[in-house]
């Protein structure tokens, strides 16, 4: 999912869907979520904001809490066997995460994630 600040929605749209405060780490994704179901989003090639990565939904001790709320949101939203595959695998990296937070210090959890992302040609997020 995108950043939510280089996002522009309409008042109107988010006046109707109001972020879901029952959603404590995902309420932006499902917000998201809705509205490209409504209307297919206009990508547009230039930067509208630079921000630091980072928040709730990526620390590694809360990653396996995020995947809980987006396998919720994703049944409240109908969707099935069809994003079974990813729900899995992002389940699956949710609960390493979670592990490695637990059993080794952080910065060293965060070294070893950070390996990972480049090693599948991502920006490293930490170190």
């Amino acid at each position: 999912m995108p950043q939510h600040q280089g996002i522009f929605e309409r008042r109107s749209f988010l006046a109707a869907h109001p972020f879901d405060v029952g959603y404590r780490i995902v309420a932006d994704y499902k917000s998201f979520t809705q509205a490209i179901a409504l209307h297919p989003p206009l990508y547009i090639d230039c930067v509208i904001s630079k921000v630091f990565v980072g928040g709730v939904s990526t620390l590694p001790r809360q990653s396996l809490a995020a995947a809980r709320e987006i396998l919720k949101l994703n049944q409240e939203l109908g969707r099935g066997l069809d994003h079974l595959p990813h729900q899995l695998f992002f389940g699956l990296k949710s609960v390493v995460k979670t592990l490695l937070s637990i059993v080794l210090p952080m910065r060293r959890a965060m070294q070893i994630i950070d390996a990972y992302r480049r090693s599948t040609k991502r920006r490293k997020m930490w170190t």
